[in-house]
């Protein structure tokens, strides 16, 4: 036990010490300019504006992201210090909890491989950086590990209200989980209790709103979504950001495709977020949203456990005899080359455009 959890510790510092690295490669600006420019005026006790003596305006997707960075300015942290620290803090968080995850559908080793993916996936760090998506995976990643031990628990219903105040796009993964809910006899009892326990979250946002805005649909979302774009699913664009291993890209989605159908039979409890995945590519696609590349990353997050799952399928045929050096040898050269394609796949991350 004791040896599991110096482990998980060890990723999630070796994550954030990637992390802090890549985000050293640029000036510590970031995209978000708008929320943190109503954070800094929330925090002056201006109110909700984006500028100096404007009327207050919803500008923003991320209320609960403007407040984090308002408490930051408010406690005297430079914004884009803050913005970069709780990425890197998320990133670190999101890979342990990745091993704690698949540690519950194969052995260590693999499960230790699976936060490792992540905590030294610099390109998904760099594209997320100073943005609010690090927080929505990092509430994803909890919400599924507390489904998986317990099914409508009061402590998912408040990560479901918190994601509704994180991004607009989490109204998706909360739609899959109640209709999983309505679905389970065990889970259908407490579904109006959760229900309660959202509203008592998003109601004092969406009560303000109305009151302050008269709207609860932000202006830039509009604006994102009424340009006509060639939508999110851009494979080419995809795959040059996210998987250094192109050649083997085809034997790498087979893999995941075993590891899902494994899932899939395994966990009932794990199925909506392997349904998720799907929905929200497609949402984004048929929703003709922009081709950045943050869009692409949330469902990536399963992606560590769902290959693992597959490897492990592959590593039940390797004789029982041989897996104590088999599996401790796999992660130590899976991790050397995918750390070296991580690395030579950023060396341009200083002159490219950030995100």
């Amino acid at each position: 036990m004791k040896g599991s959890l110096l482990c998980i510790l060890l990723v999630a510092l070796a994550s954030g010490i990637c992390s802090a690295w890549i985000s050293s490669l640029w000036d510590g600006q970031e995209d978000a300019y708008i929320t943190c420019a109503y954070a800094k005026h929330i925090a002056q006790g201006r109110g909700f504006v984006a500028s100096v003596g404007a009327k207050p305006s919803l500008g923003t997707t991320t209320p609960l992201f403007t407040l984090l960075l308002a408490v930051a300015s408010f406690a005297d942290l430079k914004r884009h210090i803050a913005t970069m620290w709780i990425g890197v803090v998320c990133h670190g968080l999101i890979a342990a909890l990745l091993v704690l995850l698949a540690r519950k559908f194969m052995n260590k080793w693999l499960a230790l491989m699976a936060g490792i993916y992540w905590g030294v996936s610099l390109a998904i760090f760099f594209r997320l950086g100073g943005m609010e998506t690090p927080v929505q995976i990092l509430l994803i990643l909890l919400l599924a590990l507390f489904e998986v031990h317990s099914q409508a628990s009061k402590i998912s219903a408040v990560i479901l209200g918190l994601l509704l105040l994180c991004r607009p796009d989490s109204l998706l993964i909360v739609a899959v989980i109640f209709a999983f809910w309505l679905f389970s006899s065990k889970a259908r009892p407490f579904i109006l209790r959760n229900l309660l326990i959202i509203a008592l979250i998003t109601m004092p946002w969406i009560i303000y709103a109305l009151q302050t805005f008269g709207t609860i649909i932000p202006s830039s979302l509009i604006s994102k979504f009424t340009i006509r774009q060639s939508g999110i699913i851009n494979v080419e664009s995809f795959v040059d950001e996210y998987f250094p291993f192109v050649n083997v890209l085809p034997f790498i989605f087979a893999i995941c495709i075993l590891g899902a159908v494994n899932l899939w039979r395994e966990s009932h409890k794990f199925r909506p977020f392997l349904v998720w995945i799907p929905i929200y590519y497609v949402s984004f696609w048929l929703g003709n949203a922009p081709d950045f590349a943050w869009y692409y990353v949330p469902p990536l997050v399963f992606v560590p456990v769902i290959l693992n799952r597959g490897l492990m399928t592959l590593a039940e045929q390797i004789p029982t005899a041989r897996r104590s050096v088999a599996m401790p040898a796999l992660v130590l050269i899976t991790t050397a080359i995918w750390i070296n394609a991580n690395l030579v796949s950023t060396q341009g991350l200083r002159d490219s455009p950030h995100p």
